[in-house]
């Protein structure tokens, strides 16, 4: 009895510091939002990056040729996006007033047993669509995405630099609490975790744009090839992102069309599509690479999304996928593995390196040098 008080007092002290750590966890990812998105994302494309390159060397090209021409597919890859965007401006404004009779007529016809205040109130409200005030707005939003991208490019420019060494000091940060082989395992396992989601979502994503381009074409929506790479982009958000990148062509194609086949044409087409790729072309492709549970990534999609808006629900999944399988690797926290992971038996058996690695309590052998 006299030996668990110890023990009782020692779980009254941890449990409320344990509290305070992650209250300061919380408001330090919200205050520094700013400053940890572009280096989140810096991470994940120098990820991409590096696995380009290792593909490229691969088949046969140097180091000194591989790296430059990862580097220059990506920024064309951007600057085409960018591009595409940008072209469409002007034809953007001069179907504005065009969309808004549409959405006019369809509000007297959808308010028509409303009475007619109602519609002239409506009217009023959609006349006084102040559209300057909102592309100010818009262009004030890209320029703090333009900075964003910057900052992406500027880290990644760096992480790139600096790969190997920052490989060696993780190593040797995980070699203060077990083995440098134990360390160098749990590395390589979220890189190459991450690497096989961002690869297979890429894949599906391009072909989910391509596809949707060639529907929305052939239908004769405007902007096609903008609403492809708005679904290619939406793709990367778990299960709200198909669901978007179905309903705002078909949005469109209700004010752009005096009739309803294309709005149903499109609905059903695209829902087919996402359907398919979704639920059964991508869990093939993905396999168990990430091991997530449905609920875990709904979850983290409304977690990081409310903490970091919409780049925190792009980011979500890698950030969660990195964190089971950190836990999963660490003894005292493979319980979050288990709630986390879509297995039962999700958790790792404790292996030899997690109690008696070099830099492990009781251990007498140091951890090796960074250098």
């Amino acid at each position: 009895m006299n030996d668990q008080k110890p023990l009782m007092r020692r779980a009254y002290v941890v449990a409320p510091l344990n509290i305070i750590a992650a209250g300061a966890i919380l408001t330090g990812l919200i205050v520094g939002s700013g400053f940890l998105i572009p280096l989140v994302v810096a991470f994940l494309v120098t990820n991409v990056l590096e696995a380009i390159i290792e593909r490229l060397q691969r088949l046969g090209l140097p180091l000194a040729f591989a790296l430059p021409l990862a580097v220059i597919s990506v920024l064309l890859a951007l600057a085409g996006i960018v591009l595409v965007f940008v072209g469409q401006v002007d034809d953007f404004m001069a179907a504005w007033p065009r969309y808004l009779a549409r959405l006019e007529s369809l509000s007297r016809s959808l308010l028509a047993g409303l009475g007619e205040d109602t519609v002239a109130r409506l009217q009023r409200q959609l006349g006084e669509l102040n559209l300057t005030a909102r592309l100010s707005s818009a262009i004030g939003s890209a320029g703090t995405v333009l900075v964003n991208f910057l900052l992406v490019i500027l880290y990644a420019g760096f992480l790139l630099a600096e790969r190997g060494r920052i490989y060696r000091r993780l190593i040797y940060l995980g070699s203060m609490r077990t083995s440098p082989s134990h360390a160098r395992r749990t590395l390589d396992n979220i890189r190459e975790g991450i690497r096989q989601y961002l690869f297979v979502k890429t894949v599906v994503s391009v072909a989910t744009g391509a596809i949707s381009y060639a529907v929305l074409a052939a239908i004769g929506l405007d902007f096609a090839a903008i609403w492809a790479i708005i679904t290619f982009l939406l793709n990367y958000i778990p299960s709200i992102g198909s669901t978007i990148a179905v309903v705002l062509p078909a949005l469109l194609a209700l004010l752009q069309f005096e009739t309803l086949e294309p709005f149903l044409v499109i609905v059903g087409v695209l829902a087919i599509v996402q359907f398919v790729i979704g639920n059964v072309i991508e869990p093939t492709l993905m396999g168990r690479s990430l091991n997530l549970s449905p609920f875990t990534i709904v979850v983290a999609l409304m977690f990081w999304g409310a903490v970091w808006g919409i780049a925190g629900a792009f980011l979500a999944v890698p950030i969660t996928a990195a964190l089971v399988i950190l836990c999963r690797e660490l003894q005292h926290w493979r319980w979050v593995t288990i709630l986390l992971s879509n297995e039962d038996h999700a958790a790792v058996p404790p292996t030899p390196d997690d109690a008696t690695g070099p830099g492990a309590p009781g251990s007498n052998t140091a951890p090796p040098s960074p250098t």
